[in-house]
This record gives structure tokens, sequence and C-alpha cells, in this order.
């Protein structure tokens, strides 16, 4: 759904089937089904966004030697506040519920149960409008300092930042 100037436009709500590709480390074909859910509302000062999904995965393939899926529960939420068209300042925040599967590590004789745990990512960011063609921004992520994995044998641990200059030509 979306809030802009007192008007509220739509609830996204939606559920498929089907067998596509999903690359964990090799291609298998898997039955998704999903319901998602978005929110937003913008306001002259203040910008937030939210949206939530439930997925059931199932593995199609007979004899997979690698087979890790997606998290059952992802949501993500932002809020922005803008001061004057010059400021702003936001917070992030990303969610992952667990993940399981199954690899085969010496041979393919045997695989072993994985599971990659649930992350939750906090993140700040600011930035200052100088001009509308000059910006500066700087962003921490992590703040929680957990172990976030969201692409498969990556892994990150620790706050982060970054920054950096904006230029309009």
């Amino acid at each position: 759904a979306i809030y802009d100037g007192g008007r509220l436009d739509a609830l996204y709500v939606s559920s498929v089937t089907v067998p596509v590709p999903y690359n964990s480390f090799s291609y298998l074909n898997y039955d998704q089904k999903y319901v998602q859910a978005d929110l937003g509302i913008a306001m002259d000062c203040l910008d937030m966004k939210l949206a939530g999904r439930y997925q059931d995965t199932k593995v199609l393939s007979d004899d997979p030697w690698c087979a890790i899926l997606p998290s059952k529960f992802t949501a993500m939420g932002s809020a922005t506040l803008n001061i004057r068209h010059r400021l702003f300042a936001g917070v992030t925040v990303d969610f992952a519920s667990a993940r399981t599967g199954y690899m085969n590590y010496d041979s393919k004789l045997y695989l072993n149960e994985v599971s990659i745990p649930y992350f939750v990512d906090l993140g700040l960011n600011a930035s200052f409008r100088f001009s509308d063609s000059f910006s500066i921004w700087a962003k921490a992520d992590n703040i929680l300092n957990n172990n976030v994995q969201r692409i498969i044998a990556h892994a990150y641990d620790g706050i982060y930042f970054t920054g950096g200059i904006c230029l309009n030509l």
C-alpha cells in the first residue's frame, strides 16, 4: 500500500507456484509459494516503507548435492526524516529467518544437514544537500554486529561504514 498526500493507493498481496531454477551452489528445480505485502507512507518531511514476505519452498530435484533453501520469513523497513529538503536522516532494518538445507561435503554418498542462522541488519544513514547538484552522505550498517548472510557462502560480521559524494550534472 502506498500512502501519498492523504491517499492510500493499494495493498499488494500475491501467491504463485512455479518451478524455476534456484541457484544455491548448483541449479535446482523447486516449487515455491509466497505471499508478500508492501506498505509505504510518503509525506513532505517523512518517508516510511515496510515490506514482508512469507515463502514456502520445496525442492523438486531427486538427488541434489546441495540445497540451501531461502528464508521462510523476510522483512525490511526504512524511515527517512527530511529536514527542509537539505538534511536527511534515516534508519533501515532487514530481517531474514534461518535457512535450512543439506550439502554434500565429501562424496555423493552422504548429505549433511546445514542451517544458516537468522539475521537482523540495522542501519543508520544521513545525507546533506548543499545544492541541487551537490550532496554528501554516510551510512552505517550491521549496527547489531550480527553474522549476515544474504548470499550463500558469503557472510559478513561487524559494523561497517560507507560514504560518498553525489554530483548531479
